[in-house]
């Protein structure tokens, strides 16, 4: 959500789906965009009892996590397929209009983001599982 409350954004975790609401009031949204370019892919799991769909593994994951600013949304986009599709190291930024401000490549791979509200560092956790211990560590990068 935009930090005003005047918008949210919407951003997929099985597709590359991101969606931009205006909030016109308690009860009313307005859309302002809806982007997306692939669809996820599913797999029939039906049976004679009863009819069903699975997102295939064969289907790339789309927008692990996002974060929003006054100015922008930022989403961390995995695009991976396989074993490690909840990994990333794409970020995307948009504007509050849906426009792409910029697509930025970290040097590594991770689970979650955060961007302070001035804009101008990111920070990325990562996950290492040594032994069967989880460590997390955070990279901060600056954006400017």
């Amino acid at each position: 959500m935009k930090p005003d409350k005047k918008r949210f954004a919407y951003l997929a975790y099985e597709c590359d789906l991101l969606s931009i609401q205006k909030v016109v009031n308690d009860t009313c949204l307005e859309s302002v965009v809806h982007l997306n370019t692939y669809t996820p892919l599913f797999e029939n799991q039906s049976t004679n009892e009863v009819s069903s769909v699975n997102v295939s593994t064969d289907s790339p994951k789309g927008f692990l996590r996002g974060v929003a600013t006054e100015n922008y949304v930022y989403a961390l986009y995995s695009g991976q397929i396989g074993k490690n599709k909840a990994i990333a190291n794409e970020v995307y930024v948009f504007d509050w209009e849906g426009r792409a401000v910029k697509r930025v490549i970290l040097d590594r791979w991770g689970i979650c983001i955060s961007v302070d509200s001035n804009d101008e560092r990111l920070c990325l956790m990562t996950k290492e599982t040594d032994g069967g211990e989880e460590r997390y560590h955070y990279y901060c990068y600056q954006l400017n």
